[in-house]
């Protein structure tokens, strides 16, 4: 339904994203995580980076070579990030990720046809009782209005009076607003992306404009689940009978870099009495935005579950963690026995049927990797029985990829 500021978040679905793929759905997250952080690294950039991080938060960066591809993907955090920026001249050299490919959407109940009228409609059109009125002096503009509702089938009446061309219709739908349209399939979204420019833009600037915050929201959605950079820009007019406008440019360019000269700058900032947040999903990656910046980042490696407690003896808490300790081995140690038939069937299909299965059963690490499925590591990985603020029990863990991170 839109953009929702992560610390008002109300359990709604939320984007997530898969690197390997592409693709992004909506999904309820495993963990909505607020915790208490005080440290943050702070990076806003000329590029269109604007991000505020806890040191710990796992970021996707694509790796810079030569061919400047930036193709290959892995995880670094916010900290990582901000420490090679300030020893390298020009500063941090690889890229984030932009854009994405929408799936599982809904779609809307309209032809393709009907779609571009409704674009139309919604740009130029006047709501006038149960019909809607389009009122042209442009002949590109008459033109592309006549050929839409021919092959949408649409009947129209069309008058002229002095350098003005009208038409009149029964619209598929009637209501003004393209940001009624966030369901829309990824082909649905395509047609948007694509006929918003003929109407309330410039093609020759591959720009959008409207004086609507949400209209300009839901299009820098479309461009960027359309395989474009959508920069969403306010304008600061002087003129005072204008509301600021905002432009939503569709760039091809979808990655976005740090480095540059002079150099971009990347704070460290303090602050008191502040939170972080975050999501636990599945693919472990998230759509987000900041300042009207899109960008794709790692979501948290923790999952937090509240009880419907609010007290525990201490001998009920000594229970519960000597549970713990023989059901989850730490440190180095894994399960004596593993079921592999259970562990297979977690398997993409494509993957059994290939060699990339046949590699793995004949490896080491494959093996070591079965035996600490479920297991907790160590360092800073830890399972916790915590209460809250408002005195609710919580189970905490945070855990790893273990030796099979190391070694990928």
């Amino acid at each position: 339904t839109g953009w929702v500021k992560i610390s008002e978040y109300s359990n709604e679905k939320v984007m997530q994203y898969d690197p390997t793929t592409g693709l992004a759905n909506f999904i309820e997250p495993t963990a909505y995580i607020k915790l208490p952080c005080d440290k943050f690294v702070e990076i806003k950039t000329k590029y269109g980076v604007d991000q505020k991080l806890s040191l710990d938060h796992r970021c996707l960066v694509y790796a810079y070579d030569r061919s400047n591809a930036f193709s290959k993907f892995f995880v670094e955090s916010a900290e990582s990030i901000y420490n090679k920026h300030v020893k390298l001249k020009n500063g941090y050299r690889h890229k984030i990720n932009t854009t994405f490919v929408p799936i599982d959407l809904p779609g809307i109940a309209l032809t393709d046809e009907e779609l571009r009228v409704m674009v139309m409609c919604c740009a130029d059109g006047h709501i006038d009782k149960k019909k809607i009125i389009l009122r042209f002096k442009k002949e590109r503009k008459i033109e592309r209005c006549e050929l839409l509702l021919l092959s949408a089938k649409i009947d129209f009446k069309k008058t002229k009076r002095e350098d003005i061309t009208s038409f009149s219709i029964y619209p598929p739908i009637l209501k003004k607003g393209l940001h009624q349209f966030w369901n829309a399939n990824l082909s649905q979204l395509k047609i948007i992306s694509d006929e918003v420019i003929h109407w309330d833009g410039n093609q020759k600037d591959q720009c959008f404009y409207t004086s609507k915050k949400l209209e300009a929201d839901f299009i820098q959605y479309v461009f960027s689940a359309t395989g474009y950079r959508g920069v969403l820009i306010k304008d600061n007019r002087t003129n005072e009978k204008y509301d600021p406008g905002y432009r939503v440019f569709r760039h091809k360019n979808i990655k976005v870099g740090i480095n540059g000269v002079p150099k971009s700058e990347i704070k460290i900032v303090h602050e008191s009495n502040s939170f972080k947040y975050c999501f636990t999903v599945p693919s472990s990656f998230l759509v987000l935005r900041r300042g009207n910046n899109v960008f794709i980042t790692g979501n948290c490696g923790m999952c937090a579950v509240k009880t419907s407690m609010t007290r525990i003896s201490d001998s009920e808490l000594k229970r519960i963690v000597g549970e713990i300790r023989k059901v989850v081995p730490v440190g180095f140690g894994g399960h004596q026995k593993i079921d592999e038939d259970y562990i297979k069937s977690l398997m993409p299909k494509s993957l059994e049927s290939n060699d990339a299965w046949t590699y793995w059963v004949t490896e080491d690490h494959y093996w070591r990797s079965l035996y600490q499925l479920g297991t907790l590591g160590s360092g800073n990985h830890f399972i916790e029985i915590q209460k809250d603020t408002d005195g609710y029990i919580w189970a905490m863990i945070h855990s790893g990829s273990r030796n099979l991170g190391k070694v990928v």
